[in-house]
């Protein structure tokens, strides 16, 4: 589901608007690409073949929690539906 010319060649910057409409940014390295899901910018990075999907994803109040095998706990998922900006970002290894 993600064409090649998807991916960054260079270091770039994703510009977005956060729960709260501030505009934010986010750098990204090469090999990466970004999107935003209910205005929760989430960035995605190449691993290896023998790597498993991990997303971490990176609350607001600093702390990270890590989610193996590409899924996220039912208690995120819907805070980030339910746009609550408790969940700042999340991060994606595929």
């Amino acid at each position: 589901l993600l064409r090649s010319s998807e991916w960054t060649t260079a270091p770039a910057t994703f510009a977005y608007r956060d729960v709260s409409g501030e505009e934010r940014t986010v750098d990204l390295p090469e090999g990466s690409l970004a999107f935003t899901f209910c205005q929760v910018p989430v960035v995605y990075h190449r691993g290896t073949d023998t790597e498993t999907m991990v997303i971490t994803a990176h609350l607001v109040d600093g702390t990270t929690e890590e989610h193996p095998g590409g899924r996220l706990s039912t208690d995120l998922s819907a805070s980030v539906f339910r746009r609550e900006g408790r969940v700042a970002a999340l991060t994606v290894h595929v």
